[in-house]
């Protein structure tokens, strides 16, 4: 009807600063939901395009000598269908604009089976042409560009090559191009492509050192590794697939840590913006009860009056939905892409929407209009005579607390807990949102606390070297010639290789730290807090692999180590807390005892000995551990971001909660307050008992948050930390108070507001029934 077109328009334009609850719960939900889903969608669908238009390969085979008898041995096996070998290899590049070493991780192309290096600009890729096609982003750093000429070395082979063209690769997405750096920085480490012809000129031969392979959708990796195991045999070093490649799993890691912090808190913060919505809809309609009698009296069906206050739950909901699609991809999904582009480097980034975002919106409209129509439904089952009088369902009779104890507690507080028992519901839903406001914020100060916690303790605590040095390969007599120059006791020696594990469930991947006795590495046991020390018997395993693979002190597990076609059984001696890499640990003289030989890539060193040993060409590079703490900061500042911005919207929400939960005690005790005043009520006896009613709600609201944000952030943290560092969860009690102090203050305030608004009262309007 047009009345009612009429009468929504006005009431719509009217009453907004009443729907305005509504209105910022579906905008902030749909904001921070669509703004992570737009980033992490976007991600997932131009990686994929990009893994394709380069026909990235599905498996990366390394050893040494694999030539073509190797390819086509590999060809044989069932599930394989295309192989291409190349020769990888890191070559020093001497720059004029830099006093900075810089580096290229150089790779041979015969054909573009398996990789086929995005061309972002100059000539395409020749097989047999000269030169070489460079990584734009080293480019860019530099100002090279096409046409330009560089000078790369290896040994004592060198040669000027021109820079074809600028190219980009989804094998190294994510490239730190150091096994010390945990962030890429282009102007040191790049990659570039070069033909076959174009290596053997500056080497004077090519020695294939990797292989690629590209095979069925419905193939096994561990059969794959076992069947290529046994076909290269010694010639063999490790196999990875692009679930444990380092770009291809980084940037699957970036993309699941994303969805699972959105998913996981999003759920939670809607589920909070949804009651708030449920109340404040279900207030609205109530508020209108004459008017719904009114309408019956003219006539109009139930049905027409049910679809008059769909209307109410539908159209905010759907404008706040709306325009979070747009908030979220202007503030959130751009903030959190930003991060997103310091550690990961694709052709373009797009931010994009799926399914789930609508999906959302229609859950929150769904809500809404199932609040209007619930609430609208109570007041159509009376006689337009009764809700004309602003009668709605009967009330049943409840009975009231005990004079004795009531006594005791004063007026207010009798008061108080009479209502209470009399609108249990609305009690229970203002405790529960005290509580969601506390546990949410609890939870996104929590991460914050727990990554930096985490982060000190790793470089303050488990790591107490000043610098580590990395060589290429190991060579014993410059082994020997290090400790003699600066004492074998000033130095930590130490070796990391992949890992692969066995367990009733399949193969866990992981690393394996083989290391001598020192000082710079502190292993702290879980169980008694003191330092171990790796002995020639037994093995130490990190806390968090020791619970993924279900185990304990005196458990034996069996490993394979990349490079060595054997596999090894070892009893658990210890279980540290060493916080990353999740590693097993092996002392250099149990490694010994294991039949294999003690082959360091690595060193650690303190200031002194650093100054000693800086100036020499011992090493491929030295990075001190404050660039290592930066680098990590660097890296956990993507997942701090998204932190930073749940913190932000948790607090809004907590104000909007609170605020609308004030406002619907007030509503619904309007005539108690207007018959007070009549009574002869003071100010000051008024306003208490709003407070007390405030403490009953906020207090319980607020025990209960404690428990529930903590247990909350502990699940927070374990769905969505990487599988190679563990966080530990922590919350500092400064932060506890100030979250505890924004709760209660907002919550006083706004009961002192409601306490003002009652001197405001009409009393010849508010205790009238028809108007």
């Amino acid at each position: 009807m047009k009345y009612l077109r009429v009468k929504l328009k006005r009431d719509l334009l009217h009453m907004f600063p009443q729907f305005f609850s509504v209105f910022v719960m579906a905008l902030l939900s749909v904001t921070i939901y669509s703004g992570m889903e737009s980033v992490w969608t976007g991600m997932e669908h131009v990686s994929n395009q990009f893994y394709h238009k380069t026909n990235l390969c599905d498996a990366w085979v390394y050893g040494s000598q694999l030539d073509n008898d190797e390819v086509e041995k590999i060809k044989g096996i069932g599930s394989v269908t295309k192989v291409t070998h190349s020769m990888s290899l890191v070559m020093d590049v001497d720059l004029h604009d830099t006093n900075v070493a810089t580096d290229l991780d150089v790779i041979t192309i015969s054909d573009d089976k398996n990789q086929k290096p995005l061309i972002m600009s100059g000539e395409k890729f020749d097989y047999e042409a000269s030169g070489i096609w460079l990584d734009q982003s080293y480019a860019k750093s530099h100002n090279i560009q096409e046409g330009d000429t560089i000078n790369i070395s290896y040994g004592n082979a060198s040669a000027s090559v021109k820079v074809n063209g600028l190219v980009l690769s989804p094998e190294f997405i994510y490239y730190t191009g150091s096994a010390t750096e945990t962030m890429p920085n282009a102007a040191v480490h790049g990659y570039g492509y070069c033909s076959e012809f174009q290596i053997k000129d500056i080497l004077g031969t090519i020695s294939y050192n990797q292989i690629r392979i590209s095979v069925e959708n419905d193939y096994n990796p561990d059969d794959l590794k076992d069947e290529v195991t046994r076909v290269l045999g010694d010639k063999f070093y490790y196999m990875q697939t692009r679930d444990d490649f380092t770009s291809t799993a980084q940037m699957a890691d970036e993309i699941s840590q994303t969805m699972k912090m959105a998913l996981l808190f999003t759920f939670v913060f809607i589920l909070l913006a949804l009651l708030t919505m449920y109340t404040t809809m279900s207030r609205l309609v109530k508020n209108q009860i004459t008017q719904i009698g009114t309408m019956k009296a003219l006539g109009l069906k139930n049905s027409e009056i049910r679809r008059h206050y769909l209307m109410y739950g539908f159209i905010i909901p759907l404008i706040g939905g709306t325009l979070g699609v747009g908030l979220g991809k202007v503030t959130v999904a751009k903030a959190v892409a930003s991060v997103k582009k310091t550690t990961l480097t694709l052709p373009e980034w797009k931010l994009e929407n799926s399914y789930g975002t609508y999906f959302i919106i229609a859950l929150i409209i769904l809500i809404c209009t199932f609040a209007t129509l619930w609430a609208a439904n109570k007041s159509l089952k009376a006689m337009p005579a009764e809700t004309m009088r602003g009668i709605g369902e009967k009330q049943k009779k409840r009975k009231a607390p005990k004079r004795n104890k009531s006594n005791e507690l004063g007026y207010a507080w009798t008061w108080v807990t009479r209502d209470t028992f009399r609108n249990k519901v609305r009690y229970l839903i203002g405790v529960i949102g005290v509580a969601g406001s506390m546990m949410l914020m609890i939870a996104g100060v929590g991460m914050h606390d727990s990554i930096g916690y985490s982060n000190d303790y790793v470089f303050d605590t488990q790591y107490n070297y000043a610098y580590k040095g990395s060589i290429s390969l190991y060579n014993h007599e410059r082994y020997d010639l290090i400790n003699e120059k600066v004492g074998a006791n000033n130095l930590q020696w130490m070796k990391q290789s992949a890992v692969d594990i066995m367990t009733k469930g399949g193969k866990v991947t992981s690393v394996v730290t083989i290391m001598e006795n020192g000082n710079y590495i502190y292993l702290e046991d879980i169980h008694t807090g003191t330092d171990i020390k790796l002995t020639d018997k037994g093995i130490v395993i990190s806390n968090k692999l020791a619970k993924q693979l279900k185990v304990d002190t005196g458990d034996e597990i069996t490993f394979n180590v990349s490079g060595i076609s054997k596999s090894f059984t070892e009893k658990i001696a210890a279980i540290t807390m060493a916080l990353t890499p999740q590693s097993i640990y092996i002392s250099d003289i149990g490694w010994k005892n294991m039949g294999e030989t003690f082959e360091p890539t690595a060193v650690l060193m303190d200031k002194d000995t650093y100054d000693s040993l800086k100036n020499t060409d011992y090493f491929r590079e030295l990075t001190s551990i404050n660039r290592q703490k930066e680098n990590i900061d660097e890296l956990s500042n993507s997942c701090n971001t998204i932190i930073k911005l749940l913190i932000l919207a948790s607090f809004l929400l907590s104000v909007v909660i609170l605020y609308n939960l004030g406002m619907v005690n007030y509503e619904e005790r309007y005539r108690e307050y207007a018959t007070m005043k009549v009574m002869g009520f003071t100010r000051r006896e008024i306003r208490n008992i709003v407070l007390v009613d405030c403490a009953l709600t906020t207090i319980p609201g607020w025990i209960i948050g404690i428990p529930a944000g903590y247990a909350f952030l502990r699940l927070f943290i374990q769905v969505v930390s990487f599988d190679s560092y563990d966080w530990v969860m922590t919350l500092y009690s400064s932060h506890l108070a100030i979250i505890s102090i924004f709760v209660i203050a907002c919550s006083v305030i706004v009961n002192l507001v409601i306490s003002h608004k009652v001197q405001k009262i009409i009393m010849t309007e508010a205790l009238k029934s028809v108007d």
